[in-house]
């Protein structure tokens, strides 16, 4: 069990494998759950001040010339 550790890159699971290994889900919904339970996870440091977080906002859009 690797439960609370982070593993390399070349060995983490894909979200096609996470669906595999959660029955009756697909890709998107493995990515969707992974993303709700990140946002969990961050709300608990949070509120247990464990954690810091600093929203940023894009204001501006600017096109550059393509050559």
């Amino acid at each position: 069990m690797t439960c609370g550790r982070v593993s390399p890159l070349y060995t983490q699971s894909t979200f096609e494998d996470l669906a595999v290994d959660f029955e009756g889900t697909t890709a998107s919904g493995a990515e969707r759950f992974y993303r709700r339970t990140l946002d969990k996870l961050r709300l608990k440091l949070l509120e247990s001040g464990l954690v810091h977080t600093v929203t940023l906002k894009q204001t501006e859009c600017r096109k550059r010339n393509k050559k």
